[in-house]
């Protein structure tokens, strides 16, 4: 019996030795069971419309919050703010909330949440939360900067506009580079 066994150049050699006797490998027996497995492996791949990528996410996402400590508030900061990346905004208001019982992110958390809530089309939810961490800020305007901001971002959402420019003018004030408040005290200012 023959084998005709083409090379990397493509060009199949006209004979190649027959083997003396056919043994079965590990390797070869491996080969065997992933290539039947293969039919199967086809019908049962989830396709793109059964798998959306934001549930791929937060199951991920669910799995990596389980393995930090409730009191490791870094940790859920971090957390957080990984998820606002990921647009995972109901798993990073949870770990913000978390945060937030830890005096050093309770403010940044609490901006975080109203992000969040801004992001989600929540507007009454964030101005409480934002409301909430600018009362702990106090007259610090550099801390109030992104409170500020979202502030003004729910307020406008709302329809409010009188409150939405107090908020972004606050910003303003403070820092004229801060994301695109220019373009958000031109379009209230006209």
């Amino acid at each position: 019996k023959e084998y005709v066994i083409p090379d990397e150049t493509g060009i199949e050699p006209s004979e190649s030795p027959a083997p003396t006797e056919a043994i079965e490998t590990p390797r070869e027996a491996e080969t065997e069971e992933v290539t039947g497995m293969d039919s199967i492996l086809e019908s049962t791949e989830p396709t793109t419309d059964d798998v959306s990528d934001t549930g791929v996410m937060a199951d991920l996402a669910s799995k990596v919050t389980a393995d930090v400590d409730e009191d490791d508030y870094r940790s859920h900061y971090d957390l957080g703010m990984a998820y606002i990346e990921m647009e995972l905004f109901s798993e990073a208001i949870r770990e913000f909330q978390f945060a937030s019982n830890s005096v050093p992110y309770r403010v940044k958390s609490l901006e975080m949440i109203g992000r969040c809530f801004v992001q989600q089309d929540k507007p009454q939810l964030a101005i409480e939360q934002l409301t909430r961490g600018l009362s702990l800020v106090g007259g610090n305007d550099g801390d109030a900067l992104g409170i500020n901001y979202n502030l003004g971002l729910a307020y406008e959402m709302i329809g409010d506009d009188d409150k939405a420019q107090l908020f972004f003018e606050e910003v303003y004030v403070v820092d004229v580079t801060f994301r695109d408040i220019e373009e958000k005290v031109k379009k209230f200012a006209t």
